[in-house]
């Protein structure tokens, strides 16, 4: 059996034919997203608790205490919130300079949206959690300095 022309595997040069990369797979917040929070609502308090607690480099970001912290705090936030809802998505952004540039495929991955279904039941009739509706990506790395996850639908083979 031979392989198919239009699959595009690694080592592939390819052709950016819309130019939307994605950003990051997941859910409609992010880490990052409830650390800014965080830092705006206890930035004040949780530097004066370092100061109590003799950390010497007080700012937040600038010791590895003050950033542990800080992460903690966010996701045990992003936990609370459920992550922003039950949506499983590409987080895409447009880079129109990549229109037609030519890359090589440095590494390809699989990514699955859907939304996200709670597990129920008891013993016998139990169903685990799970993605409905799921839909499979399947995204290409490209680049040589800078790299950029995309989906394989945006991009042309070259032969």
């Amino acid at each position: 059996m031979g392989k198919s022309r239009n699959i595009i595997r690694v080592g592939d040069r390819v052709r950016v034919v819309n130019p939307v990369v994605v950003v990051r797979v997941g859910y409609p917040k992010c880490l990052a997203d409830y650390e800014k929070e965080v830092r705006e609502k206890l930035g004040f308090q949780l530097t004066q608790l370092l100061l109590a607690a003799g950390v010497p480099e007080h700012e937040l970001d600038s010791s590895r205490s003050g950033r542990k912290i800080l992460s903690e705090l966010a996701y045990c936030l992003g936990n609370k919130d459920r992550w922003g809802g039950r949506l499983r998505s590409l987080h895409t952004v447009e880079v129109p300079e990549l229109r037609v540039q030519d890359f090589t495929v440095l590494e390809m991955r699989t990514a699955f949206t859907g939304v996200h279904e709670s597990g129920s039941g008891q013993w016998d009739d139990y169903s685990p959690p799970c993605l409905g509706h799921a839909k499979a990506h399947r995204l290409a790395r490209l680049g040589w300095g800078n790299t950029w996850w995309m989906e394989t639908c945006n991009l042309e083979k070259l032969q």
